[in-house]
């Protein structure tokens, strides 16, 4: 009889492998998911001071599973780059008459509960709820646009009996644009605008701050161009389409420019402003806000080609000065061997004096015949 060699362990891994594969297989049913929807997300009221008015959100439950649903009211606050956080009203704020929370009041359906001071509403899946709210601006009310977000927050109890929120799963909010009639005014400013004076490449970050310094909302949309010396347009970015830009509020736009720098020269980069309807379209009435800034642009071409260069230029350099030096080295070499000579003939006494005052005396010690014929042939005579 045969048996496996295949270690038990991965026998029982690859069994298990089957099975997830088989399992997968058969999808199990989808979970239902709770939702929820509202019918309107923002209103546009115009009222006087001590004027009072009236708006009705139906929230709708389009899921398959009951729904719990708190009903409140916010207040917009705006940091020193534009965004936004929301505030719940607190009764005992001293501010709390100046806030325009205070001017709306809630009015929930009869069957309606609360959690605290807080209303809610029971949905059954499909069902539909009308919530009404009236508000009404004090007689000293400041002139221009106030804001109050209406939420419907989804939600479920921590405990069975009911007093403790512990989960939100959701919500939804429908803003309430209140402007009260008076002196309006519109101030749009963009301060600061920073844009790097120069630039390799083709890429060009900026900053800038769009200050809505008036009392009223502004529909805005913000474009960067880039112009050439020749005021041809060569890149474009759009930071902010079609964007509320809150009364007293300052938004901070960061982005990029990229196409530029082609070729060696001053650009200048533009801040347009234009003040445009819910469809984004360009209100014809108003003219744009421009702010321009100067920058330099190197291409990245550019800079190769002249580091190519400077390097050429160094080695080159650098070439000469070793040649110089070898050359420099061997005139050295030449010098000292020559004072080598002249030391070695200076260490000789007399010098070439010396040298033939000893041929002299090697010949004196030789026989006269060796040393003088004709007073040899004398002798012999």
């Amino acid at each position: 009889m045969l048996r496996s060699s295949t270690p038990p362990a991965i026998r029982l891994m690859a069994a298990l492998a089957v099975a997830l594969l088989v399992f997968a297989a058969f999808p199990s049913p989808a979970s239902a998911e709770r939702t929820i929807a509202i019918s309107s997300g923002s209103f546009e009221f115009e009222v006087d001071p001590g004027e009072q008015m009236t708006g009705e959100v139906v929230v709708i439950n389009p899921g398959e599973e009951p729904i719990k649903v708190l009903v409140y009211t916010a207040d917009q606050e705006f940091d020193e780059t534009g965004q936004v956080s929301y505030s719940v009203p607190n009764r005992s704020d001293p501010d709390f008459a100046r806030r325009p929370t205070s001017w709306v009041r809630l009015e929930m359906p009869a069957d309606a509960k609360a959690v605290g001071n807080t209303p809610y509403l029971e949905m059954e899946p499909g069902e539909r709820v009308p919530v009404s709210f009236l508000f009404q601006p004090p007689a000293n009310a400041t002139p221009g646009d106030h804001n109050v977000v209406l939420f419907f927050e989804m939600f479920e109890f921590s405990d069975e009996a009911g007093g403790v929120v512990s989960q939100v799963t959701g919500r939804v909010g429908s803003r309430l644009q209140m402007r009260v009639r008076g002196a309006w005014t519109e101030r749009l400013t963009v301060q600061p605008f920073v844009v790097p004076w120069l630039r390799v490449g083709s890429e060009i970050p900026y900053e800038l701050a769009l200050n809505n310094t008036g009392n009223l909302d502004q529909r805005l949309s913000v474009a960067t161009v880039l112009f050439d010396r020749n005021r041809v347009e060569v890149a474009r970015d759009e930071p902010l389409l079609a964007t509320l830009v809150f009364a007293d509020t300052s938004r901070v736009l960061e982005g990029t420019v990229e196409g530029g720098g082609q070729f060696l020269g001053r650009y200048a980069l533009q801040a347009e402003v234009y003040r445009v309807d819910d469809e984004g379209q360009i209100l014809d009435e108003y003219d744009p806000i421009v702010e321009q800034r100067d920058i330099w642009l190197v291409p990245v071409w550019l800079l190769i080609a002249l580091g190519v260069f400077v390097l050429a230029l160094l080695v080159r350099v650098l070439t000469g000065l070793l040649a110089r030096r070898r050359e420099a080295e061997r005139e050295r070499a030449a010098e000292r061997e020559r004072r080598r000579e002249r030391s070695r003939y200076a260490e000789e006494p007399y010098g070439h004096e010396a040298d033939v005052a000893g041929r002299s005396e090697r010949m004196s010690d030789r026989p006269r015949s060796e040393t003088d014929p004709d007073e040899a042939w004398s002798d012999e005579r």
